[in-house]
């Protein structure tokens, strides 16, 4: 794996720097935007790469062969195959000390999933 690019910008203040201020803390809420136009990308697979500091979600797009039945040699073609390319389409980066959250939410919000599917299949058969 390449090595990260991190923002330089921020520095860690000397032992010998005067003290700053007290650090504040305030809980306010966050107003989620999403850019107008701005399209969702399928994906159909995924890998997790952990470096130690963040976990890496990568997400791809295979491009699977397209062989007519019809062709006549449809099944040399077929047995020919010996790979399949995935393009990653969107890479998202999360600190070790948010995954757990990440994971949580998804698993919950699966789980609602699921149960609407259930109740759903439930009141067809009453029907």
């Amino acid at each position: 794996m390449a090595k990260k690019k991190r923002n330089g910008s921020a520095k860690k203040p000397s032992n010998n720097a005067a003290p700053g201020p007290a650090r504040l803390a305030k809980q306010v809420a966050i107003k989620y935007s999403t850019p107008e136009g701005q399209t969702a990308i399928f994906s159909n697979l995924f890998a997790v790469q952990d470096d130690g500091a963040e976990f890496r979600l990568l997400f791809f797009q295979s491009q699977q062969p397209l062989i007519p039945p019809t062709d006549s040699d449809a099944v040399e073609r077929f047995n020919a195959i010996d790979h399949v390319k995935a393009q990653c389409v969107a890479q998202v980066a999360i600190s070790t000390s948010r995954i757990a959250d990440v994971i949580r939410v998804l698993s919950e919000n699966y789980a609602s999933h699921i149960a609407r599917q259930q109740a759903q299949l439930s009141e067809t058969a009453k029907q």
